[in-house]
């Protein structure tokens, strides 16, 4: 019995473990920059690759239940949307290929900043 117990223990605790899980995401054209933030980076922006103009990716250790949000620029002023500019009801789960509709603001890292 004690070994059918440390084996599920065993199997429990293996499936909780991050893994690495790649994200891609397909923007907007115009899209400048790409970050992804959720349970996967403590709901801090974290900057994606570019792929071309329109893809980024990036690759995390996380779980596949983890919920995130994709944003234009490293701040919730850039937030995806719906296609109709609405908020999104709630976070995304893991797809394969993630589909932005539109962003609330287009980030410019080359724009001049003012206070």
């Amino acid at each position: 019995m004690k070994k059918i117990f440390s084996f599920v223990c065993a199997l429990v605790c293996a499936m909780s473990l991050n893994a690495a899980v790649t994200y891609s995401v397909e923007v907007p054209a115009g899209t400048n920059a790409c970050y992804i933030a959720g349970n996967c980076t403590g709901w801090s922006h974290t900057e994606m690759t570019k792929v071309d103009d329109t893809h980024y990716t990036i690759t995390l250790e996380t779980t596949e239940q983890d919920g995130y949000k994709y944003c234009s620029g490293p701040d919730w002023a850039y937030v995806e949307k719906n296609a109709d500019g609405s908020e999104m009801s709630s976070d995304r789960t893991y797809a394969a290929n993630d589909v932005v509709a539109k962003w609330a603001s287009v980030y410019n890292p080359g724009a001049a900043v003012s206070y």
